[in-house]
């Protein structure tokens, strides 16, 4: 077990370094074809988060007006925030789902407070922490657990200023790494209470 998760990090390592090589040597290529530049996509993301008006369009305009308006809501409820569902008045971006903002984590925030914030983040980082000693363990479920949650952050990260995660069809992000570690957590669970060789369990994939 030790030698197949010593195996796994050493197939990260070599992704990671085959990532960077490609990034390096065929982004010029790219650029010259397709016109990309590495300074547009650092714009391109950076204009996501600023909030100064350095970077005005149509879509950064309305993150600044709910930004404020949800910063100055939670304000006014600083401890439990307003509420699950609740909208700022100031900044409703849909008639239909008011409670939607694009900025999913300010939002968070102005709806639930800091004791809301602190609950949702300790409960990514517990799926983190279990994630890395699923990974540390390697087998087929250490394999797989690292696609997820690479792709369970990238979608964290975005809904920074999208509402990704403020949907039914958009919370399963959170919700399928929780069944791998789950399926991990029962495995594991039923091995301590059998025989050793029902360890072997814990290698099979989800």
């Amino acid at each position: 077990m030790p030698k197949e998760g010593l195996l796994l990090l050493r197939s990260l390592r070599r992704v990671a370094v085959a990532l960077v090589l490609l990034v390096v040597f065929d982004f010029p290529l790219f650029g010259a074809v397709y016109d990309i530049s590495l300074q547009g996509l650092t714009d391109r993301f950076s204009e996501g988060f600023d909030f100064s008006g350095s970077h005005r369009s149509n879509s950064s305009t309305g993150r600044i007006e709910q930004y404020v308006a949800l910063t100055s809501g939670w304000v006014k409820s600083p401890l439990m925030g307003k509420g699950l569902g609740a909208s700022a008045t100031s900044s409703i971006r849909s008639e239909v789902f008011p409670w939607s903002y694009e900025l999913y984590h300010a939002a968070l925030l102005f709806q639930t407070g800091p004791l809301g914030v602190a609950a949702y983040a300790a409960g990514i980082g517990w799926m983190h922490w279990l994630g890395i000693r699923i990974i540390k363990q390697g087998g087929a479920n250490g394999r797989f657990i690292v696609i997820v949650l690479v792709g369970t952050s990238g979608f964290l990260v975005a809904a920074g200023t999208n509402p990704y995660l403020a949907r039914c069809d958009g919370i399963w992000v959170i919700f399928l790494p929780l069944a791998f570690i789950n399926h991990w957590l029962l495995a594991h669970d039923q091995a301590h209470k059998s025989s050793p060789a029902v360890g072997r369990q814990l290698d099979e994939p989800f």
